[in-house]
């Protein structure tokens, strides 16, 4: 399963602020965290899957993660329900 940038739904303007504060600041593991907790929290698992795959792309440091890599695939398995997926990204 793969998520597009195309497939989001649009963001009011509210949003759209709140998101640029943590697209400023992702700076570490924490920062991405927070802003894919955020989504989450929002019911944005299309987001948050997307963030997910941008932290990992972003550095060396984000994959090879341990606990972060964890966080995203318990993600797929329990909130994606995707356990190939998970499975997949675990191998």
């Amino acid at each position: 399963m793969s998520y597009l940038i195309s497939d989001l739904k649009p963001s009011s303007d509210k949003q759209v602020s709140s998101r640029q504060s943590f697209e400023d600041n992702l700076s570490s593991v924490e920062k991405w965290t927070s802003y894919i907790d955020f989504e989450v929290k929002q019911g944005e698992l299309k987001r948050a899957a997307c963030l997910y795959e941008r932290a990992m792309a972003s550095s060396v440091d984000m994959m090879n993660h341990l606990g972060f890599w964890l966080k995203y695939i318990h993600f797929i398995h329990l909130t994606l329900k995707d356990s190939s997926l998970a499975r997949a990204k675990f191998e």
